[in-house]
C-alpha cells in the first residue's frame, strides 16, 4: 500500500463512527494488545537507534511509527480503551494465546510483525543503517497491513 493509499485509510479512521464491527471484539482486543506490547520493543529500537546517532534512519523510524501510532489509536477508540490504561509487554506465551484468538490471516501478520520488530531491535544495536532502513520498511508494510484489515473490519 503506497503513502496515499495508507494516508486514505488513516483519514476514513479518523472520520468514521463505528457503526459495526464485523469480527469479535475479543478478536480486536487480541490485536491491540499485541500492538500494544510490540510497540514497547519498537520504542527500545529507536534508543537504540538514537544512541548510535544515526540521524539518517531517524525519518524512516518516525514515518513507520506516526502509522503505527495513528492504526493503535484508532483500535483504541474502537474498543473504547482508556487512554492511559497500561498493558504490559507480553510473555510468549501470553502472545500465543493472544495469536490463537485471531483469524489466521490476521495471525500470520502479527506474528511477522513481532519478528520483525525482534529483527529491527537486533539491528538497531549494532547493524548499518541500510539494514535498519530494510526492517523499518518491511514494519511499514505490515503495518499498512494491519490498518488495511482493521478498515474491513470496522466499519
Amino acid at each position: 500500500m503506497g503513502t496515499k493509499m495508507f494516508k486514505n485509510v488513516i483519514a476514513r479512521f479518523r472520520h468514521k463512527k463505528i457503526e459495526e464491527i464485523t469480527v469479535s471484539i475479543e478478536v480486536l482486543r487480541s490485536v491491540y494488545k499485541i500492538l500494544h506490547s510490540v510497540r514497547k520493543d519498537l520504542v527500545e529500537s529507536f534508543y537504540h537507534i538514537k544512541d548510535r546517532k544515526l540521524r539518517e534512519v531517524y525519518d524512516y523510524f518516525a514515518f513507520m511509527m506516526l502509522k503505527y501510532d495513528k492504526t493503535l489509536q484508532f483500535l483504541r477508540r474502537a474498543l473504547n480503551e482508556d487512554l492511559y490504561t497500561a498493558y504490559p509487554r507480553l510473555t510468549p506465551q501470553e502472545l500465543e494465546k493472544e495469536l490463537a484468538i485471531l483469524p489466521m490471516e490476521m495471525a500470520s501478520t502479527m506474528r511477522s510483525l513481532v519478528q520483525m520488530a525482534k529483527l529491527l531491535k537486533e539491528f538497531s544495536i549494532a547493524a548499518s543503517p541500510p539494514y535498519i532502513n530494510s526492517a523499518i520498511k518491511q514494519l511499514e508494510n505490515i503495518v499498512e497491513d494491519i490498518a488495511k484489515y482493521l478498515d474491513r473490519a470496522i466499519s
